[in-house]
This record gives structure tokens, sequence and C-alpha cells, in this order.
């Protein structure tokens, strides 16, 4: 949720700001044109991009961003994945440690703690939930893919600290 809400108000300001800079000057400058033209870009691709809600059945990936509405076929998807943490880029693994990691979470290597992306035949990859998805949201996905795409690789569930496991 922070993601979306970073997502809008970054824009926001942008052009707050570059607006505020063209009135004072009383026409064309290069700094505020720049700032209006930058919040509007980075507003369009928040728009376009980041995504509300997301919907699994069987026709297949449902993706619902603010301006658009993306249905990606079961054919179409090749993987679901969690992106590496911060320190996964270095080299050090991004799972939990054990001794602080959940039953389920130990198990699987690819247990992130991000939210999901979407990789397809086309080479493309999709975000899918800008964080950790809630447990039943997790487990009607894991549902959907197990009765519509069996076979689909799917990363383990979000790992969960135990101070907010009860969210």
């Amino acid at each position: 949720m922070g993601f979306v809400v970073l997502g809008a108000f970054s824009p926001a300001v942008l052009v707050i700001v570059g607006v505020a800079g063209l009135l004072q000057a009383g026409g064309f400058r290069i700094v505020p044109t720049f700032l209006l033209v930058l919040g509007l870009s980075m507003a369009a691709v928040a728009a376009f991009d980041i995504p509300l809600k997301i919907m699994v059945d069987a026709h297949g990936v449902h993706r619902r961003c603010l301006a658009r509405t993306q249905v990606f076929a079961w054919d179409d998807v090749v993987a679901f994945r969690r992106p590496r943490g911060r320190r996964g880029r270095r080299g050090v693994s991004s799972t939990p440690p054990s001794s602080a990691a959940t039953p389920s979470a130990m198990g699987n290597p690819e247990t992130g703690r991000g939210g999901l992306v979407l990789e397809t035949t086309a080479r493309r990859q999709y975000l899918l939930s800008t964080g950790r998805e809630r447990p039943d949201t997790y487990v009607g996905i894991e549902q959907a893919v197990a009765r519509y795409a069996p076979g689909l690789s799917l990363p383990g569930p979000p790992y969960y600290p135990r101070s907010e496991s009860s969210l």
C-alpha cells in the first residue's frame, strides 16, 4: 500500500512545484517546466503500471491498475516469482533466518519478502502486488494456479515476521 501512496504522492509534489514555479516566473522557465513534465510522466507511469487489484480465475490473471486492466491468459503465463530483497542483490539469500522463519517458509528457498511478479512467454515481467499479500489471498492464488494451470511455478508464501503475523 505504501508503494501506491508513494506512486501518487511523488508526481503530485513535482506537478505542484512545477506549476508554482511557472506561475511565479510568469512564463516559460527550464527548471519548473522540467519538474512539471517529470511529474506528469511519473503520474502516467503510476496510473498505468502500479497494480491496485489482481484476480485469478479460469481465464487467467487479471491485473487492474488505475488507468487500465490487463488479462494474462494461462497459456501466456510462464511463472510467478518474488523479487529479491536488498540483501539478495549482494549475493546474500533473501530467505529469512531459520530461527525466525515460519515452518512453511523454511522449506522453500524462493520465499521472499516482496510482492508477486508475473513472467510471460513474451519475456515480460508484470508487477502483481506491491507488497506481501495476505495469507488468505496467497491461498486463493495457489488454489487457482493448481486448478487452472497445474505445473506452473509459484513461489512460496510471503514471509511474515512474528510481529507482523497477526496482520
